[in-house]
């Protein structure tokens, strides 16, 4: 497949991409891990919302399996609620383009053929070109607000600059890895595989910054796994009828 001619395709899904990301990072700057991911713990709940306005159905028991899990991740990440009206505002874009994302995402590499990684190499290449309008503009003006900004967030510490190496590699991988699963699976099963994502992050969140998870959050945690596990035994056994 070439990959020019399909590029005009993954344009939503790219400024999806970018809105998700910035607004994601916008609520954890102003509310931390709990509030952002107790807010994006319903993105399988929009998900079905936005499938069934397309006028896709499931069936009973995973609209039920749905529960469970969106409610154990909530409660796994209830603990020390920092609230901010921006914040709290900056989860729900977040968690709402997420939503769109992984549907428009899904739907973009049916119609071009592309795989997983090849969809993901053209949305970061159209998000690069969004993200150096504002920088090149700026420079252009001679605007001494970029300059000024870099200043203020320069690396001068090693230790810094490869704790931001180590983190821009893994985010690459992370969405290597999220878009070859997304050409591989509907959303909706996406959104709730993902699950066992942001309970890792709060996981480690509760240990980078020394927080003791409470007997909600473990109940919460067990709440999650077996909504996580009553799914995929139903999408097993759908998989096993389809094939017998």
């Amino acid at each position: 497949v070439s990959l020019r001619g399909v590029w005009p395709t993954f344009v939503p899904s790219a400024l999806l991409l970018v809105g998700a990301n910035y607004t994601n990072s916008v609520s954890l700057q102003l509310s931390g891990i709990t509030l952002t991911y107790v807010v994006k713990s319903s993105i399988p709940v929009v998900t079905v919302l936005i499938n069934a306005l397309q006028g896709k159905t499931f069936s009973t028991s995973v609209y039920l399996s749905i529960v469970p899990t969106v409610v154990g991740v909530a409660l796994a990440a209830w603990s020390d609620m920092n609230f901010s009206a921006t914040g709290f505002a900056a989860a729900l874009a977040s968690m709402l383009m997420q939503t769109l994302l992984n549907v428009q995402s899904k739907e973009a590499i049916r119609r071009t053929g592309v795989g997983g990684a090849e969809a993901q190499f053209i949305m970061v290449s159209i998000c690069s070109v969004v993200l150096m309008i504002p920088a090149l503009l700026s420079l252009a003006s001679g605007s001494s607000v970029l300059t000024a900004h870099l200043e203020s967030h320069s690396l001068a510490e090693p230790t810094d600059q490869f704790l931001v190496s180590v983190a821009a590699v893994a985010y690459h991988c992370e969405y290597v890895l999220n878009f070859i699963f997304t050409s591989k699976v509907e959303p909706l099963a996406f959104s709730i595989a993902d699950i066992a994502r942001r309970l890792s992050i709060i996981f480690v969140g509760a240990f980078l910054f020394d927080k003791t998870l409470t007997m909600v959050n473990k109940i919460g945690i067990c709440i999650c796994f077996m909504g996580v596990a009553w799914y995929s035994s139903i999408s097993q056994t759908k998989t096993s009828k389809s094939r017998g």
